[in-house]
């Protein structure tokens, strides 16, 4: 099979593999749509460096660090520059397996990139999305797939914050106990508190969106009301009353609406310790946490500081642009806005 150069392409984002030889590169396009093409130069046969196919993805989560794609038929893929504390949601080498994990304590980092291959602990349901940690520290990263259905969660990856939302909400904090005493999790698993507590606030919804920051999760209620908030909130981006170190799946009065007359929210977005809610348009509704977001005097819309008091203030509204336009670009791909 001979993959096209990747020359000449308008596209919004790349991601490379491991192979040998010229790179093969997967091509998120303008229609949505994965492609994959290679580095080499045209004409050359950049099969010759591929050890596998390289599937097409309907639906691509990025990261800094690691990737996940669906396929049409719901199988997921995960590859990226390091597997350390199992943010693929699978064991990725012999180094990596849970026998030689000492409980508490990370595995160390995999040294070479981490190849493309499916995800075998989630065989079913179908997986419709995916979604990666956004502005995570090197020492964490955490993933989410979601069921076709909307009603099934699944997380892997560090967990030293809770951000895998795996302890009730019922038991707090101080109830939250990791399996085998470790902080992270190697295979994906069933995150079922979430989605219990949507069901006390609204019987007949489901997950309509997942965002992933640095150390915690957001999810969006089908209610287009609701947002659920779990994980590190020591800077506030879990919005809450209060400012807790961690914390399991709580409904968020800072980033839910308050009213029925109150716009619908469309999708959320998260990057590092920062938490948005976005409308149709794209917009950012409510945020919270260390967002580096201004009001303007002349409407009521949040929007991106131009501040350049500083280079780490200056580097932080960039990281926050450049998450806002994917959070935007991927809802406008799964549907969520107009």
């Amino acid at each position: 099979v001979k993959i096209s150069p990747c020359y000449g392409q308008r596209i919004h984002h790349l991601f490379t593999t491991k192979q040998k030889g010229p790179f093969i590169k997967m091509v998120l396009k303008d229609n949505g749509t994965v492609e994959t093409c290679t580095s080499a130069q045209p004409g050359a046969d950049a099969s010759k460096s591929s050890t596998a196919p390289i599937p097409s993805f309907v639906s691509l989560a990025e990261g800094a660090r690691h990737s996940i794609g669906v396929t049409v038929n719901g199988i997921a893929y995960s590859w990226g520059k390091s597997n350390s504390l199992g943010q693929l949601g699978r064991i990725s080498s012999k180094k990596q397996h849970d026998s030689n994990h000492t409980p508490g304590i990370a595995p160390a980092k995999t040294p070479a990139p981490v190849d493309i291959q499916p995800i075998s602990s989630v065989a079913s349901p179908a997986i419709e999305k995916a979604f990666v940690s956004q502005g995570s520290p090197s020492d964490s990263g955490h993933s989410a797939l979601l069921a076709a259905s909307g009603t099934q969660l699944f997380m892997a990856g560090c967990d030293r914050w809770q951000q895998l939302g795996l302890g009730s909400a019922k038991g707090g904090s101080s109830g939250y106990t990791w399996a085998d005493g470790k902080l992270w999790q190697t295979q994906f698993v069933p995150s079922r508190h979430v989605w219990e507590l949507m069901q006390q606030h609204s019987p007949s919804s489901f997950i309509r969106d997942v965002a992933l920051g640095g150390d915690h999760t957001m999810i969006l209620s089908s209610n287009q009301r609701d947002v659920y908030t779990f994980g590190k909130g020591a800077e506030g981006q879990l919005g809450l009353t209060s400012k807790p170190y961690v914390s399991a799946p709580v409904k968020s009065p800072q980033l839910s609406s308050t009213s029925a007359s109150d716009p619908k929210i469309a999708a959320v977005c998260a990057v590092d310790a920062c938490s948005m809610t976005l409308d149709r348009h794209g917009q950012i509704q409510r945020h919270a946490g260390k967002c580096p977001i201004r009001h303007s005097n002349n409407n009521n819309n949040p929007t991106l500081t131009e501040s350049k008091s500083s280079r780490g203030a200056t580097q932080a509204a960039v990281l926050l642009e450049m998450a806002l336009s994917q959070c935007v670009a991927r809802a406008k791909r799964d549907g969520l806005m107009g």
